[in-house]
């Protein structure tokens, strides 16, 4: 923030001096112009210099995407179950005769997992609709129809645990086929928490377009190209000096 702080006063000041130096100096054209040019380029570098803060504010929050993955891979190792389904928590859905659907067991880990529930407060589908997030109410509502319907499926969603706290979580489903009554007569599925990687991605979003929004405020061109010669930053300078904006 400091440095945010200094590179708007240097912007200011150089806008002063340069308003006080075009009409008013008396100084040889040379001098004037040298203090111009020596102005901007205070300008560009403290710009420079703050790019650079946010550039590595960007690289530690990658690195903590990658050990948010990492930490969740090795989560998922330890859980492998049913035809590599890898989750913290497992769990059994039977479907009634009436088609509603009834969690019928869990593994040990599942209140943990989801939001402090037990299995006797989630038992029946209505339950576990009140736990879900208002908002992902319709992706459950997907999931489990394209699973009812006899298709693997894996959605990602959020719950309000019983503290009250936002978890995400990633939902993997395989459906068994009654062949005698045509349809689905059981559900074995499998969750992971992944709040952390989610908050890990959101967090390398902002930081992204915060880099964006400072790279866009420098006078000069800025790209980022990669080892196969692919763009994966460019500045609105540079997009308005090769006319793609």
């Amino acid at each position: 923030r400091w440095l945010l702080g200094i590179s708007w006063l240097t912007g200011v000041v150089v806008a002063v001096l340069i308003e006080i130096v075009e009409p008013h100096s008396t100084l040889p054209p040379w001098i004037s112009s040298a203090l111009r040019v020596t102005l901007i380029m205070m300008s560009v570098s403290t710009a420079l210099l703050l790019l650079w803060q946010f550039s590595s504010r960007l690289t530690r929050t990658l690195a903590n995407v990658r050990a948010a993955n990492a930490a969740l891979r090795e989560s998922e190792l330890r859980y492998r179950i049913i035809t590599e389904i890898t989750a913290d928590t497992i769990y059994s859905v039977r479907i009634d005769d009436s088609g509603e659907p009834i969690v019928d067991w869990v593994s040990d880990s599942f209140a943990a997992t989801i939001g402090g529930y037990t299995l006797e407060e989630i038992h029946r589908h209505d339950d576990w609709l009140k736990v879900l997030h208002p908002d992902d109410r319709a992706i459950e509502e997907r999931h489990g129809a394209a699973v009812l319907a006899g298709r693997l499926d894996v959605s990602e969603y959020r719950i309000i645990s019983k503290s009250g706290e936002i978890r995400w979580l990633r939902d993997y489903a395989r459906p068994e086929w009654d062949k005698a009554h045509t349809r689905v007569e059981r559900i074995l599925a499998a969750v992971t928490d992944i709040t952390d990687r989610k908050r890990a991605e959101e967090s390398l979003r902002e930081s992204r377009a915060l880099l964006q929004l400072v790279a866009d405020g420098v006078p000069v061109l800025i790209a980022y190209v990669d080892a196969e010669r692919r763009y994966r930053f460019v500045n609105r300078r540079f997009l308005e000096w090769f006319g793609f904006s």
